[in-house]
């Protein structure tokens, strides 16, 4: 089931960036360096309409298809993020070929877009490393930089910064559930944190913003009233419903409810074929 707490993070990571100014942000904080809006795109593994096992969280590819930015988002340590990283960008490349019409199984060399990759994370423990590293000797080496993007870590602290708006809402979401507030409670009090402060203005108060996150935190709410685990994947599932009412991406809809792709592709086929009210 659902860990509520430590997705919301992963939720609000994809709300967020992968829209491209607010990216431009998140990318500054990992590579020093500054990119044009105009020449990145969007393209993760659900920006085309393919059935997939799995989702990453924010990847841009650039315009003249050069350079594939992947930047996964990291609440808890694993071992093994440099394979998983790894695994995403080659799921990417193919995507990539099937879009531009390119096969593969050629005998001439193709110009694939090459990989820039990053680790952000902003766990409760402390990380330990500065890079994931993948060794299989000569055969292929995954180095990816890991970044601590927690609020006291950033160098860039400004209100009209999307990646500091990120951090400050997870500072305060994590500073009032620590007084054993229910996730709801940690959420509009985070929300009334960023309008006091100025952050993540514009954002905090849409309607599809509310939804999402309202909707998961009243489902906490309410298991921790029950306090028992019957009617969990009724609730979800109201959830999911919702959200897919609401226009809210797959992945996200996934990382939010704990459902799988296969139940929520099923809901939205049962939610698009039922009658207009």
């Amino acid at each position: 089931m659902v860990d509520v707490e430590r997705n919301q993070k992963a939720t609000l990571f994809k709300y967020l960036f992968q829209e491209n100014v607010r990216f431009l942000d998140l990318y500054e904080a990992c590579a020093g360096m500054r990119l044009d809006a105009a020449e990145i795109e969007c393209f993760d593994l659900e920006s085309e309409v393919v059935q997939r096992d799995r989702y990453n969280d924010v990847s841009f590819l650039t315009k003249d298809h050069r350079l594939i930015y992947l930047i996964e988002h990291q609440s808890t340590t694993n071992a093994n993020l440099a394979v998983k990283i790894g695994a995403y960008f080659f799921d990417l490349l193919e995507l990539w070929a099937e879009r531009e019409g390119i096969s593969i199984h050629t005998e001439k060399e193709i110009q694939f877009p090459k990989p820039e990759l990053y680790v952000v994370y902003n766990g409760k423990k402390p990380y330990g490393k500065s890079y994931e590293r993948y060794d299989c000797g000569d055969f292929m080496q995954i180095n990816v930089p890991v970044i601590d993007i927690h609020f006291g870590t950033l160098s860039n602290k400004s209100v009209n910064n999307y990646l500091a708006g990120y951090a400050y809402f997870q500072n305060e979401f994590e500073s009032k559930q620590s007084s054993n507030a229910t996730a709801l409670e940690a959420f509009n009090y985070a929300v009334m944190k960023c309008k006091q402060n100025g952050f993540l203005k514009g954002i905090v108060e849409k309607e599809d913003f509310i939804a999402v996150f309202s909707n998961v935190f009243s489902y906490d709410n309410q298991l921790r009233a029950e306090g028992r685990a019957e009617g969990r994947a009724e609730t979800v599932v109201e959830i999911a419903k919702n959200m897919l009412a609401s226009g809210v991406a797959l992945n996200i809809i996934i990382t939010t409810t704990g459902l799988t792709k296969e139940q929520v592709e099923g809901l939205q086929k049962m939610s698009q074929s039922e009658p207009a009210q």
